[in-house]
């Protein structure tokens, strides 16, 4: 049987909370925050998007050089997620399903929906052990992404979802 409960929240993260657990938890395992290098063998999308989630998760202070793998996973997921909903755009949502004679007999999901569907669940696993979505934002401290947002700027191209957008 596999462990129950939720898996425990590193101790960077409830530092940004300013718990009280993490001033508790004494491991003997001095957790270092250090930028993971991006994998030369990467493609030129999947290194644009890396580039993007590094600028973003650095202020969190959370990331680790072994968190390449993820990110590395998640980065090249996005791309291939990205490709599929272009395919989609073009080719339509539904496909018809025809005899031999040529004649539709009815319509059916095009393939790629599942496939869009899967990468989407995988990614929205990665984006939430890295404090990507709203709700694990929340479970960080506001103050702590105030310190780091509240430079009195407008918004600009990085805040919105296009700044992802690639090509």
């Amino acid at each position: 049987m596999g462990a129950r409960g939720p898996s425990p929240t590193p101790t960077n993260i409830l530092k940004a909370r300013d718990s009280w657990l993490a001033k508790k938890r004494d491991d003997g395992i001095e957790r270092q925050v250090s930028r993971p290098h991006r994998p030369k063998d990467i493609g030129k999308k999947a290194r644009y998007v890396w580039d993007r989630l590094i600028k973003y998760l650095e202020p969190l202070n959370i990331l680790n050089k072994v968190d390449r793998f993820a990110l590395r996973r998640y980065a090249e997921m996005f791309v291939i997620y990205q490709e599929t909903q272009k395919s989609l755009d073009e080719k339509g949502y539904i496909m018809p399903v025809k005899d031999r004679n040529g004649q539709i007999l009815s319509y059916k999901d095009r393939p790629e929906i599942r496939r869009l569907l899967q990468l989407n669940d995988q990614l929205c696993k990665i984006e939430r052990s890295f404090a990507m979505s709203p709700g694990a934002r929340a479970a960080l401290s506001v103050a702590h992404f105030e310190a780091h947002n509240s430079k009195g700027n407008k918004k600009s191209k990085e805040d919105s979802l296009d700044y992802f957008k690639i090509g």
